[in-house]
């Protein structure tokens, strides 16, 4: 998960107060004051995974509806909700991982040619995505 850490002093009270108000019970307003004393760091999610990670745990852990977890996380509903239609490519990274073991001196644009020419029509940047997913580089 990425973090990007953010300074607790900078957050203001009235924030604070809010975000109590959005909780059933008072558990991270009292984490939150408890970092503003000690002065510490609190990370924020980034990535819209570790965001849909994030909501999962309020909505299960603290039995809050996925409205109030999402205003609370500060992200919009429709980024919890999405779900890819991104194919598996399953055939491909078979077919691309056996010939860049047969061929170990071949990277992936030599790699795009050789499919090519078995009749794989593949974009570069897609097949250079699946070749650092299956970790050829």
């Amino acid at each position: 998960m990425k973090y990007v850490l953010a300074n607790i002093n900078s957050v203001d009270s009235r924030w604070a107060r809010h975000i109590a108000s959005w909780h059933c019970n008072l558990l991270w307003f009292d984490c939150l004051m408890m970092l503003r004393r000690t002065r510490r760091t609190i990370p924020l999610v980034v990535t819209p995974a570790a965001k849909r990670n994030a909501v999962t745990h309020l909505m299960s852990h603290h039995q809050m509806s996925e409205r109030r977890a999402c205003k609370a996380i500060g992200v919009c509903r429709m980024t919890i909700r999405y779900e890819t239609s991104r194919s598996d490519d399953h055939d491909l990274r078979e077919r691309m991982k056996a010939l860049a073991h047969e061929r170990r001196r071949f990277g992936y644009r030599r790699i795009h040619v050789l499919l090519r020419r078995e009749g794989h029509l593949v974009n570069h940047k897609r097949l250079f995505r699946l070749y650092r997913e299956e970790k050829l580089t």
